[in-house]
């Protein structure tokens, strides 16, 4: 199994580990923004995604094709032994029988187990999209981001937010 080891650019000490299984299955949201915890310098991790960069509706179709588009392979791998099942030229047809029954049922496992926590995954995708838009409410913090090369959607950029704010604040003095 590989593993990948991220490490602060400054200090060189490592602050993140995950294997290559772990890292397709693990969400990177958040701000890219770091602190090392070793040397209190902050730098830019690239992997982290800012959900409220994207538009919400389209992340949420997202959410329902990586669950299923994965699960594709057990179901194309589990319907090849039956096809050698009915093959005549396929001594074995027990054998084939008994590993497509298997891969099928794992298949039907893992659809039945996603579209169980489909529900709470789409609930943490929501949390985490509106701690994303408390972040780029931050007039600074989305001028930062589009500095390092992130898209950041005009209305998180407009001064004229940053004003209104700013009155509103001085009228509540």
């Amino acid at each position: 199994m590989t593993y990948t080891i991220k490490r602060c650019p400054h200090c060189g000490k490592e602050y993140s580990r995950y294997s290559s299984v772990t890292k397709n299955e693990r969400n990177f949201y958040g701000s890219p923004f770091k602190e090392c915890v070793f040397c209190s310098k902050i730098f830019v991790d690239k992997d982290m995604k800012e959900l409220a960069l994207k538009d919400f509706s389209l992340w949420g179709v997202k959410v329902i094709n990586c669950i299923l588009i994965p699960l594709w392979p057990y179901g194309m791998c589990s319907i090849l032994p039956f096809i050698f099942y009915f093959s005549d030229d396929f001594d074995h047809s027990i054998i084939a029988l008994l590993i497509g029954l298997g891969l099928l049922g794992l298949y039907l496992f893992n659809v039945i187990r996603y579209l169980l926590h489909r529900e709470e995954a789409v609930l943490l995708l929501k949390e985490e999209y509106r701690l994303s838009e408390m972040r780029l409410q931050n007039h600074d913090y989305a001028m930062a981001l589009q500095k390092i090369g992130y898209k950041v959607p005009e209305r998180f950029l407009s001064t004229n937010r940053v004003n209104e704010e700013n009155k509103n604040e001085n009228n509540t003095l």
